[in-house]
């Protein structure tokens, strides 16, 4: 097991990062390798953990030029998280010089219009991509010059850096191999941002209805088209037997198909649309898939629908992942590789952060409405107190409860005497336009940007908690029906923890039991992160505030509160009620200190005479 090392200051993160940079990298691939059994090749894949501000969107651009300038790889291919983040990177707004970069654009729905953008989202739900180029984009006055229908294909002859988003691997498995095949790459290097590639559902389901229309269409255009070949007619006769197949049948079948009409698709759907209208969905590509899918994850659902499971084609390149959220042991699981962690003992936080927990369910989904009053008057204090003395302060919240805590929370602060302080959501917020009482709203779930790492605190407004599906799926998402193991989510213990387990204790001997609490952290304790971090707490001095029934992995609490009355009392944060009260006791004291009568000052304060006498021998040291 690796030793523990601390990274706590400049010093400290400053020799870290040098272990980040491309040459390094590079040497560290060079050094490891697994052979492939099934071709012979060597394929290096490494995980590089490392949290939010620790230098790693500076290390996937160095890496990626070193990449290619050294000769070691033709080809390195970047995929990001986000559009906004592929849009941050160096390489892509400061091109390197000499490096031919192309960047995959999302379709511009803007230039295309309302109507024809409201049916190419339409075309792009049911797989009709080759109809919606040729009808949509054949027929737009923009289509000379808008580069998108064909930014694949033969226009990336010779890109050597790819920049894109991950969601073309996670929706297509082969993406990589096609790259390789469009650019002519003999070496390709993958640079994964975050882990998104590796937690996105895998599960795939054909339905019979879908599979009836793909077998009829076939029919129909062999029947039809001169340019059908032999090949479509043994994949029709495959097809056929696919649709009756058992699940055994599924299982130890090759099911060496094509898709059938893969060469000739625009024709396909054509047809397609022709013989079903609106509920024809073509579904060559995810045919397609079943060949590579692993046997033990195909089965024929009860409705005679085919279920398995697509892996995204990573074993075959090189690849370094970069999280300070993932699991290695997880994402092993998921991609079917092994990583070698040359940084899995680090653990980072810097020495003026001080980091506080709720271990209370008070803010989960299901309870945080009705609690909402206190929670929010309690962080309205603390963020009052705060940007009194010139902190700048952002929140956390799940999306869901976003607006609401928008409108609550910049309410309480007004009522508090900040008159301007404006609470703005994340996609709202203009660096330019904030002032000092300029309060962000964040949301679990945002990665990748780096536009609030000069906030002074970060709190968040309730819990982010997944269900025992979202952890089943994210575990045994892999796995067949018959071959899954009952998992449970359990609240216990002072602090309260949320402990991930198998339900039956029989199972508690499978590797399925001991990796179920990494998955339980990954999904909650690893999207928390993801949202605090944006604020630097790892490399600046910050004050975070985060309610999860967890310890969060990698972070040393600096206190934590097991109710919200301990959360206030540390921070001398009065409730409403009490500093209500004192409010009336002072304006009371006030009163009588100016020589007014109980009566006059019942008048004056708007009070009752029974409350002003309650409070007039209240003794107030303020």
């Amino acid at each position: 097991m690796s030793s523990r090392v601390l990274i706590s200051t400049e010093g400290d993160l400053a020799v870290f990062r040098q272990q980040l940079s491309g040459s390094a990298t590079l040497a560290r691939l060079a050094a490891v390798g697994v052979v492939d059994a099934s071709d012979g090749t060597t394929n290096r894949h490494e995980f590089v953990q490392t949290p939010p501000g620790t230098g790693k969107s500076t290390a996937i651009d160095e890496v990626s030029v070193t990449a290619v300038r050294s000769g070691a790889y033709d080809l390195v291919v970047i995929l990001s998280p986000t559009r906004d983040v592929v849009a941050e990177r160096k390489v892509v707004h400061t091109p390197p010089n000499g490096i031919r970069v192309q960047v995959l654009r999302a379709r511009p729905s803007e230039a295309c219009g309302t109507s024809a953008d409201r049916l190419w989202k339409d075309y792009e739900r049911r797989g009709l991509g080759a109809t919606g180029r040729a009808q949509i984009c054949g027929a737009c006055p923009h289509s000379a010059t808008c580069p998108w229908p064909t930014q694949l294909g033969a226009a990336l002859q010779g890109a050597q850096l790819v920049v894109c988003t991950s969601a073309y691997l996670a929706n297509d498995p082969f993406f990589l191999s096609r790259l390789k095949t469009w650019t002519r790459a003999n070496r390709m290097l993958v640079l994964v941002d975050e882990d998104d590639v590796a937690m996105t559902p895998f599960r795939r389901v054909i339905s019979r209805e879908h599979l009836q229309q793909h077998i009829r269409v076939l029919e129909h255009l062999l029947a039809t088209s001169p340019r059908s070949v032999r090949r479509n007619s043994e994949d029709l006769e495959q097809l056929r037997m696919l649709i009756n197949a058992s699940t055994e049948d599924l299982r130890e079948g090759d099911w060496d198909i094509r898709g059938g009409v893969q060469t000739w698709a625009a024709e396909a759907q054509t047809a397609g649309v022709q013989l079903f209208g609106t509920t024809f969905r073509f579904i060559a590509d995810i045919i397609r898939q079943l060949k590579t899918s692993r046997p033990d994850t195909r089965e024929k659902l009860s409705n005679g629908d085919l279920s398995f499971a697509s892996i995204p084609a990573i074993r075959s390149v090189d690849a370094v992942i970069y999280s300070g959220t993932a699991s290695s042991k997880i994402l092993a699981l998921r991609l079917g590789v092994p990583f070698s962690t040359p940084f899995n003992g680090y653990f980072f936080q810097h020495a003026g952060t001080t980091w506080y927990n709720l271990a209370s369910s008070l803010g989960s989904a299901r309870n945080f409405q009705r609690n909402a009053p206190q929670i929010l008057d309690a962080i309205a204090r603390l963020t009052a107190s705060r940007m009194l003395i010139g902190k700048r302060v952002a929140v956390v919240s799940k999306k869901r409860f976003a607006q609401f805590c928008r409108h609550e929370l910049e309410q309480r602060l007004r009522a508090l005497g900040i008159e301007d302080a404006v609470v703005v959501t994340a996609a709202d917020y203009r660096p330019e336009n904030a002032t000092k009482n300029t309060i962000v709203l964040l949301t679990y779930g945002l990665v990748g940007c780096n536009t609030f790492s000069d906030f002074d605190c970060c709190y968040c407004l309730n819990s982010f908690n997944v269900s025992e599906r979202v952890l089943d799926s994210a575990l045994q998402d892999l796995l067949a029906d018959d071959y899954h193991i009952p998992l449970r989510i359990t609240i216990s213990g002072h602090p309260r923890r949320r402990t991930a387990s198998v339900l039956r204790p029989t199972d508690r001997f499978f590797d399925l039991a001991q990796l179920a609490q990494e998955a339980l952290d990954q999904k909650e304790s690893g999207v928390v992160l993801q949202a605090v971090g944006r604020v630097r707490p790892f490399t600046q001095p910050r004050e975070i505030l985060t309610m999860q029934c967890a310890q969060l992995p990698g972070v040393e609490y600096t206190r934590e509160f097991s109710c919200l009355a301990e959360l206030r009392n540390a921070f001398s944060l009065p409730t409403r009620l009490t500093a209500d009260r004192d409010a009336r006791s002072q304006s009371v004291a006030k009163c009588r200190e100016a020589g007014n009568t109980q009566v006059e000052t019942a008048a004056i304060t708007d009070l009752s005479l029974r409350t002003v006498k309650r409070h007039w021998n209240h003794r107030h040291d303020h």
